[in-house]
């Protein structure tokens, strides 16, 4: 009886072990600003948690944001600049100054061994970036991700609305065996989370959806809208829904079907 009580013990500290580390994992920044490029798995930044907000390792984080940074020790601050754009952060105070106006940050600059963390929202918003966290594999055991981009990213939510949504939208090759292409397209009476139709125009879809990650349309308001959603980078996890265009008119919106 005392070994099998001791088993139970044993079991039951090893997960309670293993959820406190899961919960304690960091999140992971992955900063995406370049249209013409995506990160490379290695591009990573690992972030830190103050008061459920994410602090990044600033020097690192403003080269992928593309900034120039000056320290002052003196007086414990950092000027963060960017084409007309001039930050400054204070080491441990709430107040920042953004072009010479006063801001509030949500917690403050800190040092840890000789290194700048700050909160990455602040930085990425001051100078008109998007910032989308997602904890889509945290049940896995994986780190949460800020994702900083310069496009408006799907959320996680709607991915999954989508993936189970067989009212509005048709699975495409997905009973092929080997499938080389499923996803999933929406039903000529259908219409999207965001309220988007076959016979939508290319306004709405804009206006729905915000600031694509790629897009190809010409003078006619032919071509293709696509939105990027959470993803891992060189992994092939990536999903990114399409609208495509006629006349400015939808005619297709199709999802990668489960990536």
């Amino acid at each position: 009886m005392k070994r099998v009580k001791s088993s139970i013990l044993f079991t039951l500290a090893f997960l309670f072990i293993t959820f406190h580390s899961v919960q304690a994992l960091e999140p992971e920044v992955i900063v995406d600003v370049v249209p013409e490029q995506y990160p490379l798995y290695e591009d990573k930044i690992e972030a830190m948690i103050l008061q459920e907000r994410a602090l990044v390792p600033l020097r690192e984080a403003a080269e992928k944001l593309g900034y120039h940074i000056e320290w002052n020790g003196e007086e414990r601050k950092v000027f963060v600049q960017k084409d007309n754009t001039e930050i400054v952060l204070f080491i441990d105070s709430t107040e920042a100054l953004v072009n010479g106006e006063r801001k509030s940050l949500d917690v403050p600059p800190i040092l840890i061994d000789n290194r700048t963390y700050a909160p990455i929202r602040f930085l990425a918003e001051e100078t008109n970036y998007n910032v989308h966290y997602s904890r889509r594999y945290v049940q896995f055991g994986y780190a949460p991700e800020v994702f900083v981009t310069f496009y408006t990213m799907v959320p996680d939510e709607e991915w999954e609305i989508i993936y189970h949504d067989s009212d509005n939208y048709s699975q495409q090759g997905c009973d092929e065996m080997p499938s080389s292409y499923c996803y999933q397209s929406l039903n000529a009476q259908g219409q999207t989370v965001r309220n988007i139709r076959i016979g939508s125009s290319l306004a709405e879809v804009k206006k729905a959806y915000g600031i694509p990650r790629n897009k190809s349309i010409d003078e006619h308001g032919s071509g293709t809208l696509a939105y990027a959603g959470p993803f891992t980078p060189q992994s092939g996890d990536f999903n990114e829904m399409q609208f495509h265009f006629e006349n400015g008119i939808v005619i297709e919106h199709i999802v990668p079907y489960g990536n």
